[in-house]
């Protein structure tokens, strides 16, 4: 077989409709072949068939691939104009056995000369026949794969190419080839060799440049503060640099862990990795996380796309802003997270970022991408959630230098040779490589004991002193040895660095340090950085090792630094973003609370705290907090400012389904708030509650909290307050079956439509979402009800407010409403058209919750119109939320779809996920009607295979359908037509009949 054809028919590039189609063949493990440009010749070849006359798709060439035969397209190729053709080439007889669509396709193409291009269901590939050769047509991945081969051989290539003639024709052919077939999808690679060949010809060498695009291809700067390392020879680390970029560059690509303890090398390895994947053509993002720099996903996408949004005025994101950021993704990118261990909990190492650890599972389970998110840590990353993004192997280790290769790094560090390390002897050097464990970090700050700091030791005397101490106290005794040695302005500019705690200008360490002249300061903080004790980072700033800091400021014999803290925390305020847009403008803001909090200043820690909430509660980032409100828990002596705090960090552990946490911190709130009479939190803390009760399904308690915040809310005037009450327990009645009672209190947040001025006075606009979303939930429940006139009258009350709102942001929830309720009046093509309007303008709006809803909308609109591939896809794409445990509908139509689409392991998952979920929640709570019926049709769907036992099935439809529920016609119709899906309709007819 031929590596690439000189021609390829324009319609077979990625981004054309009928590669698209037949890319969709090949993933769904189907096979098929298509005829280019045969119309009304060799009629004789061709038997049988329907004729059509239709645009070529990539959904008509993935359906036709469900029938037997060939496609025949037009001369234009662009309809296909016959469907079910055999081909019946004259030169041999038909053959029965395996192979035939090729052997017939290879033949019918070398009789006629018309291009065949086949999709093969066994070996999931895609040949195309022309003429008497065949090519395969590789996957997208293989292609960027291979195209970057070829830009980096074409790199290679010198000014000599006197002799190398060949090589170079033979190099751009394969990539002009490869170019041509990713089509539209090649712009950035086409850029690329466009610039080389520039280079090229500059060394008078006539080469020709064509389809030139513009695109920015420069690399996303380190980010700000970033404290990396200064670069070093890398001793013995080839093998690692290696099996890293072929890990990166070769995929599966997703999320990838370089491990090892601290100075070991990780990040000098990763950097060396990222330097030679960006002369490939990479992209490269890097983001280096410590205490102050911290991470969250609006800036996380920012790397994934390749800079920060210019649309987006503030920290907020949602990951359907990922979703379309990896579907644009046309060349590897790689976006490495440095020092990672500071986004773990340091007890359990899980994820503390819920966001992020979505996120992160999002690129994980999604294969169609060419991302690669490489942490970099000492500890091993668990996913709170139990993702699979976090599972082993895609993991390095990086262990110790060998002997000999850290005595090769050691002389990297000293060439003048101060270390006087050619007198060592084998013993020497053995002692040297077991104190100092091959650890590069070690040896530096050994070597800044023995050469810069004033001490009595050379290598042979300090490794017999450090042959004293445990291993685990090495670090400790070299920093204490390296701090009682130095100058006295050297010391202070260690001290005031640790006190900062983050990268700061310096002028800043002169400021801070009085013991010193500026130009001593300044001299300080060359030499301590010429000698890698301290890092210089962009430009003029310095900073201390996190981990040094500590030990710097622990010293004995050294003055107490709370005062040195705190004049630190007030410096820090010239550095100060008014109004930060990310989390690196928030990082001298973290330093600040930090050095307060090391001050023990809980007080005025926790006015930055509240500074710092005001920023990233638009972000929906409250997380970032978390550490800091957990060291004041216990700190603040101040009642009001204890409970706040208290309120605070409740609501994140919620957020982070933390239960018992959460718990445990909103009723000690709560009692604080009693014992001050503070009726407004109480009421606010009372609505927390419930929501933390209606998350573990106890649906009685939760009901009990929101009518307590209720009253207490009405008592204290909040209709803020109030309204969220309202909209918990009528999501409590809902849940419970009590159809009457849920509609009652829905009702009285819509009829806050009829204070005077609505919505233009009385801060009214505020609640315009409370309004909107309230109708919604009455269409919705009238459409179950079977009341399909209510159910109009709400989805056009909630249309009518969502227009009045300024920004337009109502609109995707009202058109996913109005979609579900066309459904239930079995409209399924103005379903259709509503839901993916819907879908468009969350996309744009970036709603996560408002996607998921059209999404499963759009699911059950593909079903009832017989098209279960297109279901599963969509509702493949809704991706989990934080509230992992209510998306019983979800994890639902995924199982059905995976079973009407033949994947019955993937059927078999999904069903015994719904019916754990659905035991869960009945376990919880009894009286959950929707769990009880859910978890008798998952209990049908694990018995689709053995359909004549559904005894358990019939018991959970029983104790769903109790009689105090109301008919429910349009809920219990969908149920129904859930379970016909299954097949086995006389099996089943219990089921059905019951319902």
């Amino acid at each position: 077989m031929a590596d690439h054809p000189e021609q390829l028919p324009p319609v077979l590039a990625f981004g054309q409709q009928l590669r698209k189609g037949l890319e969709r063949v090949r993933g769904s493990g189907r096979g098929t072949a298509v005829v280019l440009g045969c119309e009304h010749c060799h009629e004789e070849l061709l038997d049988g068939g329907m004729p059509i006359e239709l645009n070529v798709t990539s959904a008509l060439i993935h359906d036709g691939s469900q029938q037997h035969g060939a496609m025949i397209l037009n001369t234009a190729l662009d309809r296909v104009i016959r469907m079910r053709t055999m081909l019946r080439p004259s030169r041999s007889a038909l053959l029965t056995d395996g192979g035939t669509r090729h052997l017939n396709s290879k033949r019918f193409a070398a009789e006629t000369r018309h291009p065949v291009v086949v999709v093969s269901a066994e070996r999931e590939e895609i040949t195309l026949f022309l003429g008497d050769d065949e090519y395969e047509l590789r996957t997208y991945e293989e292609l960027i794969r291979r195209t970057g081969w070829y830009l980096s051989a074409l790199r290679e290539l010198d000014s000599d190419l006197t002799e190398r003639s060949s090589e170079l024709a033979r190099v751009r052919a394969g990539l002009e080839a490869h170019l041509t077939e990713l089509g539209r999808e090649a712009d950035v690679f086409r850029f690329q060799r466009t610039a080389i060949m520039e280079s090229l010809a500059k060394r008078r060498l006539s080469l020709a440049v064509a389809d030139v695009r513009a695109i920015d291809l420069r690399p996303l700067s380190v980010v700000h503060g970033d404290t990396g390392h200064p670069s070093t020879a890398i001793v013995d680390r080839e093998d690692y640099v290696r099996d890293l970029r072929d890990l990166v560059v070769n995929g599966p690509w997703g999320v990838s862990v370089l491990r090892g303890t601290r100075g070991i090398g990780k990040t000098r390895i990763a950097d060396e990795t990222l330097e030679k994947l960006r002369n490939d053509g990479v992209r490269v993002a890097r983001h280096r996380a410590d205490a102050t720099n911290r991470l969250d996903v609006a800036t996380f996408i920012d790397y994934v796309e390749g800079g920060p949004d210019p649309s987006r005025d503030s920290g907020r994101s949602s990951l359907v802003r990922l979703e379309t950021a990896l579907g644009r993704i046309v060349a590897p990118v790689v976006v490495m997270i440095d020092s990672a261990d500071h986004l773990l909990d340091p007890r359990t190492n899980h994820l503390m970022d819920p966001q992020l650890d979505e996120a992160l599972e999002m690129i994980a389970d999604t294969s169609e991408h060419l991302l690669t998110v490489l942490l970099v840590t000492q500890a091993d990353p668990v996913s709170p959630s139990g993702g699979t993004w976090s599972a082993p192997g895609r993991q390095i280790t990086v262990d110790q230098l060998s002997q000999e290769h850290f005595r090769d790094y050691l002389r990297t560090l000293e060439p003048a040779g101060r270390w006087d390390l050619d007198r060592l002897t084998a013993e020497n050097w053995a002692a040297l490589h077991k104190r100092w464990q091959g650890n590069p970090r070690l040896g530096e700050l050994a070597h800044a004991v023995v050469v810069v700091a004033d001490s009595r030791f050379d290598p042979v005397t300090l490794a017999d002193h450090l042959s004293r101490f445990k291993a685990s106290n090495v670090l400790t005794e070299l920093m204490h040895l390296l701090v009682e040695s130095v100058t006295t302005s050297q010391r202070a500019v260690l001290r005031a660095l640790a006190a900062f705690g983050t990268a700061v200008p310096s002028s800043l360490v002169v400021n801070l340090v009085e013991s010193a002249t500026a130009a001593e300061v300044e001299e300080a903080l060359s030499t301590l950085a010429r000698h890698r004790i301290i890092y210089r980072v962009a430009g003029d700033h310095y900073s201390l090792p996190e981990e040094d800091a500590v030990l710097v400021l622990r010293h004995k014999d050294q003055p107490p630094a709370s005062t040195m803290y705190l004049r630190a925390a007030m410096l820090l305020k010239s550095q100060f973003v008014a109004v930060p847009r990310n989390v690196h403008e928030l990082r001298a803001h973290f330093a600040a609370l930090e050095a307060r909090l090391l001050a023990d200043a809980p007080s005025s820690a926790y006015e930055v705290v509240e500074s710092i909430n005001g920023v990233v509660r638009e972000w929906n980032a409250e997380h970032l907090l978390l550490d800091s409100r957990e060291r004041l828990r216990a700190a603040l002596d101040d009642h009001h400012l204890r409970k706040a705090n208290l309120n605070a960090l409740g609501i994140i552990h919620l957020s982070a389904q933390r239960y018992q946490e959460a718990s445990d911190c909103l009723r000690e709130a709560q009692g604080m708030a009693l014992e001050a009479n503070d009726g407004l939190s109480v009421a606010k803390i009372y609505n927390n509650l419930g929501t933390l009760e209606w998350e573990c399904h106890d649906m009685t308690m939760a009901l009990t909290y929101y009518e307590m915040g209720r009253e207490g809310a009405e008592e204290c005037q909040s209709l803020s307050t109030q309204l969220e009450a309202l909209e918990g327990i009528a999501s409590c009645h809902r849940r419970l079956g009590r159809y009457d009672l849920a509609l009652h209190a829905a009702e009285k947040i819509t009829d806050i439509r009829e204070r005077p001025g609505f919505p233009e006075t009385d801060g009214s606009p505020m609640f315009l979402s409370n309004t909107v979303s309230a109708a919604l939930r009455l269409a919705r429940w009238h459409s179950e009800l079977g009341n399909s006139e209510r159910a109009g009258h709400f989805l056009n009350m909630a249309e009518t407010d969502a227009r009045r709102h300024p920004l337009g942001l109502l609109r995707a929830a009202t058109l996913d409403g109005r979609a579900e309720v066309q459904l239930y009046l079995d409209d399924p093509e103005s379903a259709k058209v509503s839901a993916n309007m819907a879908i468009d303008l969350a996309l744009d709006q970036r709603d996560p919750v408002v996607l998921a809803q059209a999404r499963t909308t759009l699911c059950f609109v593909y079903l009832t119109m017989g098209q279960p591939s297109a279901a599963r896809r969509e509702i493949g794409l809704v991706w989990p939320s934080q509230r992992r445990h209510q998306a019983l509908m979800v994890l639902a139509l995924r199982a059905l779809t995976a079973h009407l689409t033949g994947d019955t392991r993937e059927a078999r998952t999904q069903f015994e996920a719904l019916r754990d979920e659905s035991a869960g929640r009945v376990k919880h709570n009894g009286d959950d009607f929707a769990a009880w019926l859910l978890l008798g049709y998952a209990l049908c769907g694990l018995n689709f295979t053995a359909p004549d036992d559904i005894s358990a099935a019939l018991v959970a439809f029983q104790a769903g359908l109790r009689p105090d529920i109301p008919a429910l016609p349009g809920f219990l119709g969908r149920l129904r037509y859930m379970i016909e899906q299954l097949g086995h309709p006389e099996a089943l007819k219990p089921a059905l009949d019951m319902l």
